[in-house]
C-alpha cells in the first residue's frame, strides 16, 4: 500500500524471541518485518501443539519457497554470488561438525552444540541457506 498512497508507509517493530517468549524492543523500523511472531504468539497462548507443528512445517515451505523465489529474481552473478556465499557458510558448519568429538558430549550436549551451529547459519541470513534450513 505504501507504493500506492503517499500517506501510507510501511514500518514494523523489532522483536527479540525465544522458544516461550516474544519480547517487543519497541523499535519502530522502516519496511516489512523480516520474521512472523504469529506461531510464537500462538505457543504462548496455549495453542494445541499439533497446530503449531502444522503451521511451522507451511512456515518452512513458504521460506524455501520464497527464498529460492527472491534468489531466481536476481541476475545471474547476483544468484552466483549468494550461493557460493551459502556454500561457504555450509562447508564451515560442516567442517565444525566434523571436527566435533561427538563421542565426549551427551546427546543433550550435542543437540544443544547443533542448535547453536544452525542458529550461526540462520544469522548469516543467506538466502541460499535459508531454502536449506527451511526444508
Amino acid at each position: 500500500m505504501a507504493e500506492v498512497y503517499d500517506k501510507v508507509g510501511n514500518l514494523h517493530v523489532t522483536a527479540v524471541t525465544t522458544e516461550d517468549t516474544v519480547t517487543p524492543l519497541y523499535s519502530v523500523r522502516e519496511g516489512e518485518c523480516d520474521k512472523s511472531y504469529g506461531i510464537h504468539c500462538a505457543r504462548m497462548v496455549g495453542f494445541p501443539n499439533d497446530v503449531i507443528e502444522d503451521a511451522l512445517k507451511y512456515q518452512r515451505k513458504l521460506e524455501h519457497h520464497s527464498g529460492m523465489k527472491l534468489i531466481n529474481d536476481f541476475e545471474h552473478d547476483v544468484k552466483r554470488k549468494i550461493v557460493e556465499e551459502g556454500e561457504i557458510c555450509v562447508k564451515e558448519t560442516i567442517k565444525k561438525v566434523k571436527s566435533m568429538d561427538i563421542n565426549s558430549l551427551s546427546d543433550d550436549d550435542l543437540f544443544r552444540k547443533l542448535q547453536e551451529m544452525k542458529s550461526e547459519l540462520e544469522k548469516k541470513d543467506n538466502l541460499f541457506v535459508r531454502g536449506l534450513l527451511s526444508n
